[in-house]
């Protein structure tokens, strides 16, 4: 069974078949997750699955990623600063997958 949080009301959530609601609310910055790094990380998947383009071997960050992470973990430093290739690198993969596990044992302590 998975539940699923609202983060800023006490709206019930339904977690579909189970008929299990939660109502919580989530205090992310306690969690001790670079909340920054992990919108980029998403972000940066997004870019991957929806900002390809078929006619090339390299994928760029779309413009909100531009604008919003200008500097992203995951710009492509071999490309310098004028070309925004995005890449992921072992440590940056690394990084995001510590940041979910650390999120995801944040929200089930702030559950119980």
């Amino acid at each position: 069974m998975r539940l699923m949080c609202a983060t800023n009301s006490q709206q019930p959530i339904s977690t579909g078949n189970s008929g299990v609601t939660c109502r919580c609310k989530i205090d992310w910055a306690a969690s001790g997750v670079d909340l920054c790094f992990l919108e980029q990380s998403i972000v940066t998947r997004n870019d991957f699955i929806h900002n390809v383009d078929l006619l090339s071997a390299y994928v760029y960050p779309s413009a909100m990623h531009n604008k919003k992470h200008p500097a992203s973990a995951f710009r492509d430093p071999a490309w310098g600063p004028d070309i925004p290739r995005t890449t992921v690198t072992d440590p940056t993969l690394r990084a995001t997958v510590d940041n979910v596990l650390a999120l995801k044992k944040h929200i089930e302590k702030s559950m119980t």
